[in-house]
């Protein structure tokens, strides 16, 4: 048995882009079971349940803040173990800027719990940032990677940049910030309709009401690479996004992307955009605010630009992503890893 365990809440087992972080420390997997999504009080018995049940570890890194609390209850009651947050969701991002689908009874569980953790280790220097204004506690960064199949399917795209349509994909979440870019199109649709641009948004759960003429839901996408490749843009206006491996996946492809200020690739977005400017001159609204009229005014400006900008922001991007391969990111953990046990 390992001394570590890599503890996850997701059914569907860790997310994709960490297994291989599991697999470069060596360390267990544990499931914390909370049963179908119901009452606080619910969930809070659960996490006394978990603490009672699960097994003895030295160190517990914990995979978003979902997990922290059985094992903040049992630090608090053992005072022994040691606790790694893993923090790859947007619940810090609300504590100093909360949105309503992240409640005050979220954030008081999460503040409690999150004092008893003895280090961090965040998927972006955003997280990381958050973390050092709430916690006096170690916090090193691991960003995460694109799959292996994605990685080399997604380098082989050639996307039309001279198309009209719009993107974004990913499960639906009330923080990746669709319904800010449904705002944005139906300003555009309303007094720009001489763009004649289209929005697709793909993967499970968006509402069909958003379906019409100008917006499509084409729901679960099983082949990225043929999503992107009709594709000249892809917008994500998050409300908070640790960092969105969607966004890494459309920058592969060559579909130039814009985030928003709360999303953890910003930090991709911001050196395309200096690299834009040194080469052409002038600004580029790579990075928004979660506003429909700003993500409305970026959408515009790139589809004024020429193609040879566009292409430039293509390739810009797509060479950015070179280092995002498993085995680069797991050693990136490794090392983080290992600074954070050396402090603890």
């Amino acid at each position: 048995m390992s001394e570590v365990v890599f503890v996850y809440g997701d059914p569907n087992g860790p997310h994709p882009s960490h297994k291989e972080f599991i697999n470069v420390i060596n360390a267990d997997t544990l499931h914390v079971y909370f049963g179908k999504w119901g009452g606080r009080v619910k969930r809070g018995l659960l996490a006394l349940k978990c603490y009672i049940k699960y097994p003895e570890y030295k160190y517990y890194i914990l995979e978003s803040s979902l997990t922290v609390l059985p094992f903040a209850i049992k630090k608090f009651i053992e005072n022994e173990k040691k606790l790694i947050g893993f923090f790859c969701d947007d619940s810090i991002c609300n504590f100093n800027n909360r949105r309503p689908h992240y409640s005050w009874i979220d954030i008081i569980a999460h503040k409690w719990a999150f004092r008893y953790l003895d280090a961090v280790i965040a998927v972006s220097p955003m997280i990381k940032d958050a973390v050092a204004r709430l916690l006096k506690i170690p916090v090193e960064v691991a960003r995460p990677y694109i799959t292996d199949e994605n990685y080399i399917n997604l380098a082989r795209v050639n996307p039309n940049l001279e198309s009209k349509n719009v993107i974004l994909v990913g499960t639906a979440r009330k923080n990746h910030g669709a319904d800010i870019l449904i705002k944005a199109f139906k300003i555009i649709s309303e007094k720009y309709s001489n763009f004649d641009l289209k929005l697709i948004i793909g993967g499970k759960g968006w509402p069909e009401k958003w379906q019409s003429e100008k917006v499509s839901i084409p729901g679960y996408i099983k082949d990225l690479s043929e999503f992107f490749k009709d594709a000249s843009l892809f917008v994500y206006p998050a409300w908070g996004a640790a960092y969105p491996v969607a966004t890494l996946e459309s920058m592969r492809a060559g579909v130039p992307v814009i985030v928003s200020t709360y999303t953890g690739t910003k930090e991709i977005a911001e050196i395309v955009r200096n690299k834009f400017k040194s080469e052409f001159g002038k600004d580029a609204k790579l990075i928004v605010k979660p506003e429909p009229l700003d993500v409305c005014r970026s959408i515009l400006w790139y589809y004024n630009l020429e193609i040879d900008e566009k292409l430039f922001l293509s390739e810009t991007y797509r060479k950015l992503t070179d280092r995002f391969h498993s085995k680069k990111c797991a050693e990136d953990f490794k090392i983080a890893f290992e600074k954070i046990i050396s402090s603890i």
